[in-house]
């Protein structure tokens, strides 16, 4: 399985090296690792065409000669980003570091993440992502010691080391992570408006981590009250993703949350 990343630079160093990849090693292509003591979490984007665009601009940045490594010149990737308007178009040399690439890459996928005048780093992504909407987090050793699980344009962290995107699919990519992840029992019967418990928390739980929000932008709670907020989120869900827009979680809108 192949991961792209931002390594180190021509010297083996982390700063002052010469702008520009000068051996094809500084943001790279190469199989994947487990980090020193093993990654920490991993973000997964909720879009899957998002996560593959993603993927792509990572490979085309790790595929782009002018793309150096430098955490003293770690934004300077952003700038060049916004004067070519792609990573693989970019024909001025910069620098970046692990966490600025994969920023500016999910920018460049059309994920809008605070950048402000410094990139997040590895101890400041989480947040920065997750604040996204689109973003969930997998903390399971499944995801973080081995492949099967990974999907395109899954990114994982070690906190204040390293980061990297997977490239490639694991054997076991399709397993959902939803239904693997879910810790509330699925209902057997359709959840709707007025009821409560662990049957409208399974539901909750799904629309919370695909960024589904209330009708004033909040985010969803997971209390076991199906009401209002809840009903308004699953509508979308199911405008989303072609279903009768009925407010309330039958077969097929559990079909579509486990295939999510």
């Amino acid at each position: 399985m192949r991961i792209g990343h931002a390594s180190i630079d021509e010297r083996g160093k982390a700063q002052n090296g010469a702008a520009g990849d000068q051996n094809g090693k500084e943001v790279c292509i190469r199989n994947w690792y487990e980090y020193k003591g093993g990654w920490t979490y991993l973000l997964r984007c909720v879009d899957p065409v998002i996560a593959d665009k993603m993927a792509t601009i990572c490979e085309a940045g790790c595929n782009n000669p002018n793309i150096g490594y430098d955490q003293n010149q770690r934004n300077s990737l952003y700038s060049q980003f916004k004067v070519y308007g792609s990573l693989g178009g970019i024909k001025a040399k910069c620098e970046t570091d692990c966490s600025a690439f994969m920023t500016v890459c999910t920018i460049a996928a059309g994920i809008p993440i605070e950048y402000g005048t410094n990139a997040p780093t590895t101890k400041t992504m989480k947040k920065r992502f997750k604040d996204t909407g689109k973003f969930m987090l997998l903390t399971e050793a499944k995801f973080l010691k081995g492949t099967d699980y990974l999907k395109r344009g899954d990114i994982l962290v070690k906190e204040g080391h390293h980061t990297v995107m997977v490239l490639d699919n694991g054997t076991k990519h399709n397993a959902s992570v939803f239904a693997l992840s879910n810790p509330y029992q699925e209902p057997l019967l359709v959840v709707k408006k007025g009821m409560h418990g662990t049957s409208v928390k399974w539901v909750q739980w799904y629309l919370k981590n695909l960024g589904y929000k209330d009708e004033n932008g909040k985010a969803i709670t997971v209390d076991g009250d199906f009401g209002k907020a809840t009903e308004y989120a699953l509508k979308k869900f199911q405008a989303d993703k072609g279903l009768e827009v009925d407010g309330k979680c039958g077969s097929a809108t559990k079909k579509k949350f486990k295939e999510s």
